[in-house]
């Protein structure tokens, strides 16, 4: 949260650097988020919390006098959260993250 409000120096790496870190920062999140609460798929909830959040930056960044409210950054937030959602099959073949996935939960349920 913090990165997000602080005045950063002029843009180093240009506007396609800058859309490809937001989404590959909100795929990380997507799978912190999955693999922080195994209980539940990641669905509708985790999704449109973690889209949520990239709204509320989105907002007080247009609040700041030294940044600015970007739809495109929050369509590439967007889009790394679906771009997890897609990832998920592939995740589940790797053993360093199939575990996630047949690990007993709560209540006996695997998930």
């Amino acid at each position: 949260m913090l990165a997000t409000t602080v005045r950063i120096p002029a843009e180093v790496g240009g506007a396609i650097n800058d859309k490809l870190s937001h989404a590959l920062t909100f795929f990380l999140l997507s799978l912190l988020a999955d693999f922080s609460f195994v209980q539940s798929r990641f669905g509708l909830a985790k999704a449109g919390a973690l889209f949520a959040y990239g709204a509320v930056i989105e907002l007080i960044q247009h609040q700041l006098p030294h940044r600015e409210f970007n739809l495109v950054d929050l369509l590439a937030n967007g889009a790394g959260i679906f771009g997890y959602w897609l990832s998920i099959p592939l995740l589940q073949r790797l053993p360093r993250f199939k575990r996630r996935w047949t690990q007993s939960g709560p209540g006996g349920q695997f998930r």
